[in-house]
């Protein structure tokens, strides 16, 4: 935008018949308007490496750099029931309340064990160590042992027991229907992703092409710009087309890169083949 400015100041002052003041000032501020804009994007870069340096335990004045960018082209590779069904196998909040599912049938053996008598088997044996000869301890004494066999039985507990039972089965029931829950928004969640996933692959191929038509388009104008041919603003216009154009096709791999994160962080590991 520079050059152009610049092409367009030796048109203005040399007497061209298409390029007038206002096309200079119209390119001139165009030039400002992008340079404000890069101040802009360059600060939002400082301030995610800062947060980025924070978020890894660095201190704030430790600087670190990005590697190098680079993006592989987005390919579908998993479908989306593939993806539900990884997450009902890995997800830890899933995982979790499957284990407390098992813990609540132990807990419902445990209360129905009170139905059940109390069997205790008791035993010892007991030897004492004397030298002296006379008295009461003499070697029949000195050793002895005993067994015995008890039970506890409750005939009547006041429907304790059957009350602990139904407890434990109504506090399994809940899990049951937070796993419900948990099922349907990790589908829900997935779904949405999985949408995004899509809908930024779509725009990709899309934009592929329009980011090389449009740099075409740009350098057409231009060269035509500088044969007086094509007015100002028409060059302008292919300057920021071209521009928005390469933006949004590197939105929509990060879009991309982010649902995918994002089905990853849902599921608790990495989808496999979802970009090769």
């Amino acid at each position: 935008m520079r050059l152009l400015s610049e092409l367009t100041s030796r048109l203005y002052r040399g007497g061209s018949m298409q390029v007038k003041k206002t096309d200079y000032l119209r390119s001139k501020l165009s030039v400002n308007f992008i340079e404000s804009l890069y101040e802009t994007i360059k600060m939002k870069e400082i301030m995610a490496k800062s947060a980025l340096a924070n978020v890894i335990g660095l201190s704030y004045h430790d600087e670190i750099e990005v590697a190098a960018e680079n993006f592989e082209i987005p390919i579908m590779g998993e479908t989306m029931q593939a993806m539900v069904s990884d997450a009902y196998k890995f997800n830890p909040d899933y995982n979790t309340l499957h284990l407390a599912l098992k813990i609540k049938d132990a807990k419902i053996d445990e209360e129905k064990s009170g139905y059940l008598p109390s069997v205790a088997l008791m035993g010892g044996v007991k030897h004492m160590y004397n030298n002296y000869e006379y008295g009461i301890i003499n070697d029949t004494t000195k050793n002895s042992w005993n067994i015995g066999v008890g039970v506890k039985w409750s005939l009547f507990d006041g429907m304790l027991t059957s009350n602990k039972v139904e407890q434990a089965k109504l506090e399994k029931l809940q899990l049951e229907q937070q796993q419900f829950l948990l099922e349907d928004g990790l589908a829900l969640q997935i779904k949405q992703s999985f949408l995004s996933m899509q809908s930024s692959f779509r725009q990709f191929n899309i934009l592929n092409e329009a980011k090389d038509t449009a740099k075409e388009n740009r350098s057409l104008n231009t060269r035509a710009y500088q044969e007086d041919m094509v007015e100002t603003k028409d060059v302008i216009e292919a300057q920021l087309f071209e521009s928005f154009t390469a933006g949004n096709y590197y939105r929509a791999k990060h879009d991309f890169a982010m649902s995918k994160v994002t089905i990853d962080l849902i599921i608790g590991k990495s989808i496999a083949k979802v970009i090769q």
